[in-house]
């Protein structure tokens, strides 16, 4: 997620230098379609096909989100329009238009790669295989041990089984970084600070409330 912060921000500095500072419109296009692709991810890899968070831009058949079930993807493509038109009405030479092609084309790539993170889970056999070693561990240690440890074979057990269903725990934790829970990665508040950085670099205000959100220890309810 790194890498889709900092390419977002790119991608704003970029518009802001080649952009005219009168060229208001084309500045609140860009900084609306920018900060929708991270909310547009984030709720691509919930399984949330919502819309409701993102920013409107211009209307048009090529541009509407509603046509595209991949949100992600149609964010995008608005991206990819708008810039060839700017590069065809030649507000962009043909340079920077090669440049502006690679920070677009990492977004997809940022897709992704996320979307294999979350379509290769941890294999069945090896978790199975995990959780009948961690039982038959446990079920056999107080026999190993309880000759040497007496009556503390019982708290020693206990921690061990502690630590070891533990571990069970986080690793099947890890496999889904992308969900709602404490310990998940902070989308909400990751795409609410692209949203933030974006509308600052292209000199677009954006309402005090939204940038509270974006601050650590800020909850976002969705």
């Amino acid at each position: 997620m790194g890498v889709l912060v900092n390419n977002c921000r790119n991608l704003a500095i970029f518009f802001n230098a080649v952009l005219p500072e009168g060229d208001k419109e084309s500045r609140l296009f860009f900084a609306k379609a920018i900060s929708n692709f991270p909310f547009a991810l984030k709720n691509h890899l919930r399984d949330m096909p919502r819309m409701d968070e993102l920013d409107m831009v211009e209307e048009g058949e090529r541009r509407d989100l509603s046509n595209f079930d991949h949100k992600p993807a149609g964010v995008a493509n608005q991206l990819w329009v708008k810039t060839e038109a700017l590069y065809r009405a030649g507000h962009i030479s043909e340079s920077q238009h090669i440049n502006l092609n690679q920070h677009l084309t990492t977004l997809m790539d940022v897709c992704g790669v996320c979307e294999r993170i979350k379509s290769t889970p941890i294999p069945f056999s090896y978790m199975l295989f995990i959780k009948l070693f961690i039982m038959l561990y446990v079920a056999l240690l107080p026999f190993t041990v309880m000759d040497a440890f007496g009556y503390l074979t019982i708290p020693a057990v206990m921690l061990t089984s502690y630590i070891l269903v533990g571990l069970e725990m986080i690793g099947e934790e890890i496999e889904e970084p992308f969900g709602m829970e404490r310990n998940d990665l902070p989308l909400n508040q990751l795409s609410q600070l692209i949203r933030v950085n974006v509308h600052d670099i292209l000199q677009i205000n954006l309402p005090h409330v939204e940038k509270q959100a974006a601050r650590p220890g800020f909850t976002i309810v969705t």
